[in-house]
């Protein structure tokens, strides 16, 4: 609240008009969601600017103007003056409204005594003066909105609150403004009352920003002359803060209580286009408010040429910044290119000095630069952003090729979890998934993967018995069968396991198990022992919880990883002996666990001994609904539904050909045959 008006904002004195010798400046705004109204005084004075209104929304309150010699008759939404305007109740609906000052010379003048005094800002006191207003016969006069400041002091100089405009100095006919017509020249008079309700006004960014109003319980608020703010356009007056409760200034009346009314502001929104410069396709448009910061998009290719970045001109003279420019109207970014070579810089994040590969051209592929280690941990990638994890930042040296100078991070992770040597990481890559020579493993795709961990060895009897409480597998003879991996275990069964070493660990799990059907397992060796045939599960792959892998990410650490090093046939080898139990080399029942070669990765087991659960539905066709070679998918997870899930390995039954890395097979959910095991894997 001011003490003293010289020290308040005057609404009267802030520049809602234009000078005479200005022209408003009026934004493009197109697709900018707002409408311009502006504002034609036929030789009245000032001009008010301009105002960005909502579409379906009011336009705000104007001050008086006046002409020399005239009386004003209000606006009109046309030139010819056939439709006066209604502050109150006419929408904007249309861009380009113009509304038109009428005035004639035949008016009456109407004066007003206003009994108050105002600070000089020596310390004396000045009468508080109003402009008169000229006003056409049966025209409304504007309200005048200084005499409700707490800076206003009665002819006793005493603080009040002001009670209105009459007609008479005793008070007796009260002035109506949205009523009552000018048929004479006339003098006003203001009332004032000592005990009164502060009005506030919270513009909430909007300016000029309105002075407090010192009222009468019973009187109407005037309203208070338009306000703007950048990138907003003006939503009206409200009674709370989350603007549920709007306020009508020619209804509603003050209560006896202070208020506080808020401004509600609708942002503008402006449209963002990417001209390519004939180019690769340009990233689509963006709808965004005022002053948003864009993230930078994918960068374009040209033939030939090497993108330079994103400019506000065609001719590439003024570039956008994409950490700092701000979006305030629609506009138009054009790629910049030129001929020449770049320079690709690598941040190995390993204490070592980074390197460079320079002079690569245009549209080259870029050469995996050689680095030292770091104890404990294991190369991930190289990625646009330090730190990023995503895929969409990760460097994919086989497909991603220059199209500007460029700086790459190398990431590093633990190489195992949580102290679980057992648990390895395998790092974010791409692979060719599938293999047209093999019947169900066709068509070859390319598929790109978020690094994960995953069990070096398949779970063996002695975790699942120690974990679950029971050992459902048939081939328990021996002292080494501990070691072993167990097998008659459903799909649903390796769920659940999964989910109770998520919850030892403290882990959030992955999956939730609802409506569990349980039933005996059948054929020897297992009496009294239940499996899950059936139950209700979903999935949170936000979760850090054990789970099991993917079919896209077990082939992928199947094959070594990013690239398939090596290209083998079986999981580290072309020699199915060496890293694989068979047929012809189990001699009829599952071995302990890592008792052959591991791959490149240190996975043991991936090829042979049993079949490993995945979590994908089987469909025999998903391959074909890939997208075609070169294009990517970033990790799938498999049909929505179907009958039958995934298992992969082949096992200790199966013929050498049958446990090749690439070859697919799947049980429903509930089958818990001697073949089938699994092993776990965890999310980053």
């Amino acid at each position: 609240m001011c003490a003293l008006l010289s020290a308040c904002k005057n609404p009267l004195m802030e520049r809602w008009w234009a000078e005479p010798d200005v022209v408003p400046q009026i934004e493009s705004r197109s697709n900018g969601g707002y409408l311009i109204v502006t504002f034609n005084t036929n030789g009245g004075s000032p001009v008010p600017l301009y105002q960005r209104v909502v579409k379906g929304s009011t336009v705000a309150k104007l001050p008086p103007v006046s002409r020399a010699g005239f009386g004003f008759g209000g606006w009109y939404g046309d030139s010819a003056f056939t439709t006066m305007w209604n502050f109150e109740t006419d929408t904007v609906d249309d861009d380009g409204l113009i509304l038109h000052a009428f005035w004639s010379d035949s008016f009456y003048t109407v004066h007003f005594e206003t009994y108050a005094t105002i600070s000089s800002g020596s310390g004396d006191r000045d009468a508080l003066t109003l402009d008169e207003q000229r006003i056409i016969p049966g025209g409304k006069i504007i309200e005048p909105i200084e005499v409700r400041y707490p800076s206003v002091q009665d002819i006793d100089n005493q603080w009040s609150g002001f009670a209105g405009w009459y007609r008479e100095a005793e008070y007796i006919n009260r002035w109506d403004f949205e009523v009552d017509s000018v048929e004479s020249d006339m003098l006003l008079h203001a009332k004032w009352v000592e005990h009164y309700q502060t009005v506030e006004f919270q513009a909430n960014g909007g300016e000029p920003e309105p002075e407090d109003q010192q009222l009468i319980a019973g009187e109407r608020i005037i309203e208070p002359f338009s306000m703007r703010r950048d990138g907003f356009g003006f939503g009206g007056w409200y009674e709370d803060e989350a603007f549920t409760i709007s306020w009508s200034f020619s209804q509603n009346r003050i209560a006896y209580r202070d208020i506080t009314l808020y401004a509600k502001w609708i942002p503008f929104i402006y449209t963002v286009t990417f001209d390519s410069r004939g180019g690769s396709a340009p990233p689509p448009a963006l709808q965004v408010t005022y002053g948003t910061i864009l993230s930078p998009p994918p960068p374009v290719h040209q033939s030939g040429f090497g993108f330079s970045g994103w400019f506000i001109d065609p001719n590439g003279a003024i570039p956008w910044n994409f950490e700092h420019n701000q979006v305030t109207s629609s506009l138009i970014l054009y790629a910049g290119w030129r001929e020449g070579l770049y320079t690709i810089t690598f941040i190995p994040n390993n204490g070592e000095a980074p390197t460079t590969a320079r002079n690569i051209r245009q549209g080259a592929t870029i050469p995996e630069p050689s680095i030292g280690g770091v104890t404990g941990q294991t190369l991930d990638g190289w990625y646009r952003v330090n730190g990023s994890s995503s895929l969409s930042d990760w460097w994919d040296f086989a497909a991603d090729v220059a199209v500007s100078d460029t700086t790459l991070y190398a990431r590093w992770v633990s190489s195992t979890l949580d102290g679980n040597d057992e648990l390895l990481w395998i790092p974010t890559g791409a692979f060719i998934m599938g293999d047209n020579g093999v019947s169900g493993a066709r068509p070859a795709h390319r598929v790109r993967l978020n690094g994960f961990y995953m069990s070096a060895y398949e779970v063996t009897q002695e975790e699942f018995s120690d974990l679950m409480g029971i050992n459902p597998s048939n081939a328990k003879a021996g002292d080494d069968h501990e070691l072993r991996p167990v097998e008659r275990v459903s799909w649903f069964d390796a769920i659940e396991y999964c989910i109770r070493l998520s919850l030892l660990e403290g882990l959030n799990p992955v999956y939730t198990l609802t409506n569990i059907v349980r039933a005996p397992i059948s054929g020897t060796g297992t009496p009294g022992i239940l499996s899950i045939t059936s139950a209700t599960v979903t999935v949170n792959w936000n979760a850090n919880g054990y789970r099991l892998p993917t079919e896209a990410e077990w082939e992928y650490a199947a094959r070594g990883g990013n690239g398939s090093p090596g290209n083998f046939v079986y999981s580290g080898s072309n020699d199915p002996e060496l890293v694989a139990w068979f047929n012809q080399t189990a001699l009829g029942v599952p071995r302990p666990v890592g008792g052959l070669s591991a791959n490149n990765l240190g996975l043991y087991d991936m090829s042979g001994n049993v079949s490993e659960w995945c979590w994908d539905w089987f469909a025999a066709d998903y391959y074909s609904l890939m997208p075609a070679l070169p294009a990517s998918i970033d990790n799938p997870k498999g049909p929505d539904t179907g009958v039958e899930r995934v298992r992969r390995g082949g096992a200790w039954s199966n013929a050498f050909s049958n446990v090749r890395s690439v070859v697919r097979n799947s049980f429903t959910p509930d089958n818990s045959t001697w073949v089938m095991g699994f092993r776990v894997a965890r999310s980053y």
